[in-house]
């Protein structure tokens, strides 16, 4: 049977505990998430039993192929 393994790519923001605490106070009726100033990706690989592999690229990194083509050798590593 061939296995079927799907990728997702999840943005993750910072958040500040401070800024957090000062929202804990009484809500308005509108209320907008403010995302933090920090920005990274997560992309993850699985298939119908289990997370394959987890990768964080942090802000200031660059995702070019090269640094694709290593997250691919790691998740062939897993899956065999």
């Amino acid at each position: 049977m061939l296995r079927i393994i799907t990728g997702d790519k999840i943005c993750v923001y910072s958040c500040d505990p401070e800024a957090k605490q000062q929202s804990q106070s009484p809500r308005p009726k509108n209320v907008h998430q403010i995302r933090g100033e920090t920005r990274s990706v997560l992309l993850v690989f699985s298939d119908i039993r289990r997370v394959l592999l987890c990768v964080l690229v942090l802000q200031g990194q660059t995702a070019d192929a090269k640094y694709h083509c290593n997250d691919m050798r790691r998740l062939r590593e897993n899956v065999v």
